[in-house]
């Protein structure tokens, strides 16, 4: 079965109201059935599709249904110490004076989805006022929170050149990152994001159990953003159900909503995002209104399936081999030069020591990007990237 059917099946399996009709499970091979479980495994959903699609277990093979049940189980314990790490870390920056909020996964998991499990999440995601992230970084460095890796710029360049600081991991393992942006700076992706107002994020936010969270439309404009511009779907089909469940568990002001959509610059995507949460969830709390953009074309709604559902392996390759066709080689320079660069920010040197040295961390990127974009998947990857790149320029 050729991959863009594999993945479709994947993305009705993890639809409430999309059928799958009994041939087209049977016509899967074991090697096919291999292909889904990978991706299924890649895009965190194992322990919905377990739960979602209880009525196709008996046309899956035992073994994969048992993965996913395993996987569900692991998520459920997961939720429990990320909801308790949430907490300590919430308490501990509040403590020191921090006015900090959790994005997304922290709200969804645990206040809108049936049980958190159905949610995993990858990492904590806070944002904090930019004078307060580094301070807030040194905080949690002396409560004993790690570096996932050793930096590679130095703590306060990091904090100009990207939207958040590099990972810390918690004392009892969840992933943290600290955010001072909700999209990367202008400059540092081909295609700049739409720019969402964090003030106004900080300063609305809502507060759940003692804890603050974005208003559900601040929550939904970033779903959106986030989605879309930052990663061009990569995030996979989560963001369909966190959409779902998220309107569902608030009543949003749709005209409203429009307007500042259209006024931001993001409207197109989330008419996009909508128009696959109706087809495979329903979308019932997704009002129709006539401020509505048109529907996408066809071909794009196409391509957006494929790119929810993209290799995340050889999601970098495929970028650098979309811009490399664009004539774009600045790209495969930063990635072999180990140079970071933002808007209105001078370039920085990454260091490169921890890996063998500048020269041995070279030579391994060179390797694996010329590798990767000589795969006939990682072209049609590229492809894909590029088609959709010109949709979001138009």
């Amino acid at each position: 079965m050729e991959m863009s059917d594999i993945r479709r099946l994947l993305l009705d399996l993890t639809g409430t109201v999309t059928r799958v009709e009994a041939q087209r499970t049977a016509a899967l091979l074991p090697a096919d059935w291999a292909q889904l479980q990978r991706l299924a495994r890649m895009h965190r959903l194992e322990p919905w599709i377990y739960v979602n699609a209880a009525a196709h277990h008996d046309a899956v093979p035992a073994t994969i249904v048992a993965s996913w049940q395993a996987a569900h189980r692991h998520a459920a314990i997961t939720a429990l110490v990320r909801k308790a790490e949430l907490a300590e870390c919430f308490a501990l920056l509040r403590s020191a004076g921090y006015d900090v909020v959790a994005l997304k996964g922290a709200y969804l998991a645990f206040h809108a989805y049936p049980e958190p499990a159905l949610r995993p999440m990858r990492d904590l995601d806070l944002i904090l006022p930019e004078e307060q992230v580094i301070p807030a970084y040194n905080t949690l460095s002396g409560a004993g929170y790690v570096l996932a890796e050793a930096l590679t710029v130095p703590i306060e360049a990091s904090l100009q050149l990207d939207k958040h600081l590099p990972l810390m991991i918690a004392p009892r393992s969840t992933p943290i990152e600290l955010h001072k942006r909700l999209s990367q700076p202008d400059g540092r992706l081909d295609l700049d994001a739409p720019h969402i107002d964090e003030a106004m994020l900080l300063d609305r936010a809502m507060d759940v159990e003692g804890l603050s969270y974005p208003v559900a439309e601040d929550m939904l404009a970033h779903l959106i953003v986030h989605a879309v511009h930052g990663h061009r779907l990569d995030c996979g089909p989560l963001v369909l159900t966190d959409i779902e469940f998220l309107t569902r568990k608030h009543t949003i002001d749709w005209p409203a909503f429009w307007q500042r959509a259209r006024r931001e610059g993001w409207h197109e995507s989330a008419q996009l995002l909508f128009e696959l949460v109706r087809h495979y969830h329903g979308g019932k709390a997704i009002a129709r209104v006539d401020a509505e953009p048109q529907p996408p074309p066809p071909a794009i709604r196409d391509t957006a399936i494929d790119l929810m559902l993209q290799n995340l392996e050889t999601r970098r390759s495929a970028k650098l081999l979309s811009a490399l066709a664009r004539g774009n080689f600045s790209l495969l320079w930063q990635r072999i030069s180990g140079r970071v660069t933002a808007e209105d920010q001078p370039a920085t040197q990454e260091d490169r020591t921890a890996s063998g040295g500048y020269l041995h961390w070279a030579f391994g990127q060179a390797k694996a990007a010329f590798s990767e974009i000589t795969s006939r998947d990682v072209r049609a990857q590229s492809r894909q990237h590029n088609t959709f790149r010109r949709w979001l320029m138009d």
